[in-house]
């Protein structure tokens, strides 16, 4: 490693330099060390060849490095290993000292060098002998290092020089060390440091390479005419012709500190991290001498000296001993084209000022030769397909050659990918698996021809594997980078699946962007090389942006208190909120997110709370609970009665927080935080002996119609039809959801009152048929008013529409007005009384200039509903608010009189809650002047008039309510059917008018003759609170329902309870109720031991008509209903195709399409490439009573569902599409299949 060749001289008594690491005192030359001839560097220790041909050794001794052997002499040169010595002998022989022996018998050696541990000897025959550390082989010598002229040994790697000028390395390649560069052909001399070399060429270039994390191996740009090199561990040192010195690398010990300008040096070596230099006169040294060459006619030949000496040195050329060559005075000697004539020998003599010096000789021979290969082509090695190839040959003989390149023995010729054919280096270009086969070179000349042997060209396909990870987790919305990262030189990219907003560099394979969908794709992306591709599946997990909810999901304000306060939080930074189904009162700002207001209505609600940004919105349910506010008053409005068998006293009437009935707002409370005392005439009847019922009436069904004025007297008003419209529909939208509810219009004198739409349970319906009036019915002419004809309009719609009862149901015209009315038919007093006939409240807004207000008053005041007037048009919104807490806030009292027999009782009642008490109202007594009494016997006469008492409850008289067609006494139990009408029936009620004492099980018998499915009410405050349900087949299509309670006798349905048992909700929205069923029937026979009630369904005709089960459950009255009305050809319609579709009528009623219109067909209409052409997309047709399963597969074996409860959007014989895209990522799949299920 550590000391290169020494380079014997001629001349005598240098000065011998040391510096660098002193620590084992190696650069301190010991005072008898004079007359040096070479020196040598050991790891820490030094030695110097003298003169006389001994050595001297000094630095670090602990394994004998510098214990010379006694009597050591006729020493020619000496190296350094890391812990021993070596020396050559004049006599061939080599001696060692110190941890590392010499083998025995070693002899005709002319050079030796020392690396760490190990050893190398070259002999005079060219071979190299090596010995000691062998760990990466840097002993085991090469069976091709013959014809060696130079050597030297590193740290664990081998280094020797040839006598063509090539270079040979082997051992430890850890850092290229033993990787020559393919420049080197005409090296002169050659060193080694630790793990890198040095080699210098003839021309007095410098090479390295190997290690260079010190700078060791990088050659300064400055440095030329270098004559000599050498190399420490980590360091390098060289030698100019003009004798001074250049030093680059480690300088940890100053190792590479040199005095600048300082010559004379003519010898150097190097230690592991310090040097050694000889520096004499200036006379001009001779280092290494022209080379002995022979050299076939007409080939180059070049002779060169390298030499050391003060400048200028000059040269002179000489042949044969004594004749100067003319002009022939460089380094150098050059022969373009040698002839037989330039044969013989050459030295150069070399001089300066001081003194001149003749070199040894060099002997040319020339001669007349045919060609010969000094190389031929070699298999190379791991040809990969693409790559480019060159095979090269060396040729050697008399000038001029003639090539040819030969390809399976065929000659080959230039071409786009061939060069060279005929030259001594063949190239291909991209190689490709047909230039696999054999290659040879025909060179000829005039004195012959020769073929080189055979080079075996294999072409490997490499495909360019793709080494990148195939999984990566994403984040919508944020930028991302992916490097598609392959084997074998991947020249395009390419991916196929990518999501929206992700783009793919081809020519570097990034792919990058910002994702726009969540979601997993599955990416197909593919590497490819000159002559192959590789395709993989990149999995990108997109998590979704979408904002998430982190805000409380539960929340409690109090009612009428303007302190509440909710803000929604989310993550994924939403840019807007919302709110739906908030309390009234209550208000979402879009920009913050905060929730705030006064609520006005107590109770639990359940509002759905949004938060969205550019990706999507997230939503969440939030409970808010309104507390009671306390309250300074209580007193009971709006009396109502209603006397019923069997002996049934029933009051609704509502409450408000002010001593005043005319004053204050709504209570509205759970009935359980209030408690009713109940009296016939002055004696309180106990709970304890009958029933006493006190409901909230939301319990029963609310119908109302909304009366809105848009003629002029209100449209001249700036600003009122814009308030008018938000408040109707905010009201509208406040309702409960089985509420049913009409709007009614009125705007010119010449025109009849409109009906904006009917009644109806969409809000969303509701809500845009108001918002359309202005447009679709106004059209910009307004005139005189008809107030009073369109409250007469929407009472009589009221009281004809289906079912409409007017003791089991809450029934309300809501107005809104400024009162004015110059043009209706009707009359105030005719409004008045039917709405007092029909049991019909009426509450009145009033806005505007409010000229008409008094006529709003009498409306309200006459009908037990109340008159707002909006003083201030953004006071209208609360007013609606107000009207909805009114309709809210109305109770509804029952209890069963257990009197029997004459004579008639006065009834009343009191309301506890918060610790004040509310009578019922009296019946005021007036005077009768409408019937004056004229006393004729008094003088004057007098005029008298008669009492008569004004009943707001009027007595009850019990024979009256002892019995009725239905009910003869109090054991049996009135129910009643209620349909839900929503322009068509879907939904039927089992209401239960009365329910007898003792009712712990109710069993039902049906047989619908529409699909159905059924629900108990069982909720809080429901009747069947707590209660089971099972249903059973009975099988004939019909089932039984068994209503059970958990706990009886102690918690059956409460005597003389109402309200709703059983909700049946059909598949479809049937054309009438009418036929509904072909069996209801409650089955009676459970009470036969518990006191014989009876439970009778008292409207149940309507409902059931008795239909065939058809062979496939299609509903007879759905056949009836598209025409097919012959009984006996039922069974075969079921299964006919009429329309010629390719679906049975059986089938068209699954998927509610129309069996009489061919183009009314449930199929998927498409499947294809969403628009971002990464997923696919299926569409097919809908109905809007139908809900649908999308399904997916990839054998039609196993399938899974890509997206459920589809809602349909389209009605019979107007099916209108879907389109759902499949956000599913199918690994491995090369097909999918679509199914789609309708139920």
């Amino acid at each position: 490693m550590l000391s290169p060749l020494t380079v014997p001289v001629a001349q005598a008594g240098g000065q011998l330099y040391a510096w660098g690491d002193n620590t084992a005192g190696q650069c301190q030359i010991p005072p008898n060390v004079t007359n040096v001839m070479a020196a040598a560097g050991g790891y820490r220790h030094s030695l110097a060849l003298k003169a006389d041909g001994t050595v001297a050794a000094w630095g670090f001794n602990s394994f004998g490095q510098t214990n010379v052997p006694a009597g050591l002499s006729g020493v020619a040169s000496i190296a350094g290993g890391y812990s021993y010595s070596l020396a050559l002998k004049s006599n061939g022989t080599v001696v060692a000292w110190g941890n590392l022996p010499a083998p025995s018998g070693l002899s005709n050696v002319t050079a030796i060098a020392a690396g760490w541990y190990h050893s190398l000897a070259l002999k005079s025959d060219g071979t190299i002998v090596a010995w000691g550390a062998n760990g990466a082989g840097q002993a085991t010598v090469p069976v091709s290092a013959t014809n060696i002229i130079a050597i030297a040994a590193g740290q664990s790697n081998s280094l020797a020089l040839r006598a063509d000028g090539a270079l040979l390395a082997w051992g430890d390649n850890s850092y290229g060390q033993t990787n020559v560069p393919s420049q080197l052909t005409n090296v002169a001399t050659i060193a080694a440091g630790a793990n890198h070399y040095l080699a210098l060429n003839h021309d007095g270039s410098l090479v390295a390479w190997g290690a260079n994390s010190a700078g060791q191996a990088t050659v300064p740009r400055d440095l030329t005419n270098a004559v000599a090199v050498v190399a420490g561990a980590l360091h390098s040192l060289g030698l100019r012709m003009d004798g001074t010195l250049d030093a680059w690398g480690d300088n940890t010990y100053n190792q590479t500190n040199l005095t600048p300008g300082l010559a004379g040096f003519y010898s150097i070596a190097a230690g592991g991290f310090h040097n050694l230099a000889l520096r004499g006169n200036g006379a001009p040294l001779v280092l290494v001498p022209p080379a002995t060459q022979t050299a076939a006619i007409s080939q180059s030949v070049i002779l060169r000296v390298l030499a050391v000496g003060a400048e200028p040195l000059g040269f002179q050329w000489i042949k044969n001993g004594t004749n100067s060559i003319p002009g022939a005075t460089n380094s150098f000697l050059m022969f373009n084209s040698v002839s037989a004539s330039d044969a013989g020998s050459y030295a150069v003599v070399v001089s300066n000022y001081v003194s001149a010096v003749l070199s040894a000789s060099a002997v040319l021979t020339t001669l007349a030769e045919p060609p010969s290969f000094v190389s031929e082509p070699q298999n190379p090695d791991n040809v990969v397909c693409g790559d480019n190839l060159t095979l090269s040959v060396r040729v050697y003989g008399t000038l001029p050659f003639s090539f040819q390149w030969q390809f399976d023995a065929t000659n080959l010729t230039d071409g786009p990918y061939v060069t060279g054919s005929t030259t001594t280096n063949l190239t291909l270009l991209n190689v490709q698996p047909g230039n696999a086969g054999n290659y040879r070179m025909i060179v000829s000349n005039a004195y012959g021809a020769i073929t080189s042997s055979v080079a075996t060209v294999t072409v490997t396909v490499q495909i360019p594997a793709i080494t990148s990870p195939l999984s990566t987790n994403i984040a919508q919305g944020q930028y991302f980078a992916y490097d598609i990262t392959a084997l074998h030189t991947p020249t395009t990219f390419g991916a196929i699946g990518l999501p929206p907003g992700v783009t793919i560099d081809t020519a570097s394979g990034i792919i990058s962007g910002v994702p726009t969908e969540s979601g997993t794709f599955g990416v197909t992306i593919a590497a490819m090389n000159a002559c192959s591709i590789d395709q993989e599946t990149l999995v990108l997990n997109i998590s979704s942006s979408v904002p998430v909810i982190t805000s409380p999901l539960t929340a409690t304000g109090t009612e009428d208190v303007n302190s509440f306060t909710y803000q929604i939080t989310a993550t994924q930074s939403p840019t807007s909120f919302g709110a739906t189904n908030l309390p009234i009162g209550l208000f979402v700002d879009p920009n913050t997110g905060i929730i705030s207001g006064t609520p006005a209505l107590p109770g639990t609600f359940y509002s759905t709370i949004l938060a969205s940004n550019r990706w999507g919105y997230g939503s969440a349910t939030l409970q808010l609970t309104i507390q009671n506010a306390p309250i300074s008053g209580l007193s009971i409005v709006n009396v109502t009665y209603h006397y019923a068998a069997p002996y049934l006293l029933d009051f609704q009437f509502g409450l408000r927080n002010n001593n005043d009935p005319t004053q204050g707002d709504a209570v509205i409370a759970d009935p359980s935080l209030l408690s009713a005392d109940c009296f016939e005439d002055s004696n309180l009847v106990l709970a304890a002996d009958t029933g006493i019922i006190l409901q909230s009436g939301t319990e029963l069904p609310l119908k109302a119609f909304v009366v809105l004025d848009f003629a002029q007297s209100v449209a001249s008003f700036p600003g009122g039809i814009a308030q008018e419209l938000a408040g109707a529909e905010s009201f509208v939208g406040q309702q409960p959801p089985n509420s049913l509810i009409g709007v009614y219009e009125f705007h010119r004198d010449d025109q009849s009152p409109q009906q904006v739409i009917g009644l109806t349970n969409n809000p969303v319906a509701l809500e845009t048929a108001i918002e359309g009036i202005p447009t679709n019915f106004v059209q910009g002419f307004s005139s005189g008013s008809r107030l009073f004809d369109a409250v007469t309009a929407a009472i009589t719609n009221l009281v004809g529409s289906p079912g409409f009862n007017r003791t089991n149901q809450q029934n309300y015209v809501i107005v809104a007005s400024d009162g004015v009315d110059e043009s209706s038919i009707a009359t105030l007093d005719s409004v008045i009384g039917a709405a007092t006939n029909a049991d019909v409240q009426i509450y009145c807004l009033g806005f505007g200039d409010l000229a008409g207000s008094n006529n709003l008053i009498q409306l309200a005041s006459q009908t037990s509903g109340r008159y707002y007037a909006a003083t201030a048009l953004p006071t209208m919104q609360v007013d609606f608010d107000l009207i909805s807490k009114d309709l809210n806030g109305q109770y509804i009292l029952r209890w069963a009189t257990l009197k029997r027999a004459k004579p008639s009782f006065m009834p009343s009642f009191q309301i506890n809650y918060q610790g004040l008490t509310a009578n019922s109202p009296t019946n005021p007594v007036m005077q009768d002047t409408n019937n004056p009494i004229i006393d004729t016997n008094s003088t004057p006469p007098t005029t008298n008039y008669n009492l008569i008492t004004n009943y707001i409850i009027a007595p009850y008289v019990p024979p009256n309510h002892s019995s009725n067609s239905f009910v003869t006494n109090v054991t049996v139990g009135e129910f009643d059917l209620r349909p839900v009408f929503n322009g068509v029936e879907s939904t039927i009620t089992l209401n239960a008018f009365y329910v007898p004492r003792d009712i712990y099980q109710i069993h039902v018998h049906y047989h619908p003759n529409w699909a159905c499915s059924v629900s108990p009410a069982t909720n809080s405050g429901q009747l069947l609170y707590n209660w089971s349900m099972t249903v059973t087949n009975d099988g004939t299509n019909g089932f039984w329902i068994t209503l059970s309670n958990p706990n009886p006798p102690n918690t059956g349905i409460p005597f003389a309870s109402f309200g709703d048992l059983l909700t049946f909700t059909f598949l479809d929205q049937i054309p009438s109720t009418n036929g509904a069923f072909s069996v209801l029937a409650v089955d009676n026979t459970i009470y036969t031991n518990t006191g014989g009630q009876v439970l009778l369904i008292t409207n149940l005709n309507p409902y059931v008509t008795l239909y065939p089960l058809l062979p496939y459950g299609t509903p007879v009255p759905w056949l009836i209903h598209y025409g097919f009305t012959n009984p006996n050809n039922w069974t075969n319609n079921e299964i006919s195709d009429s329309d010629g579709d390719g679906m049975l009528n059986w089938q068209e009623y699954r998927a509610n399409t129309d069996p009489t219109n061919k183009l009314s067909k449930f199929y998927i209409t498409d499947v294809s490439l969403s628009p971002d052409n990464v997923r696919y997309q299926v569409t097919f047709s809908t109905s809007q009573e139908r809900t649908y399963r999308l399904q997916s597969s990839t054998d039609l074996q196993y399938w899974q569902i890509v997206q459920d409860n589809i809602p349909g959007v389209g009605t019979p014989g107007t099916n209108k599409n879907v389109t759902i895209v499949d956000q599913n990522y199918y690994p491995g799949a090369t097909k999918v299949f679509y199914r789609v299920l309708v139920y």
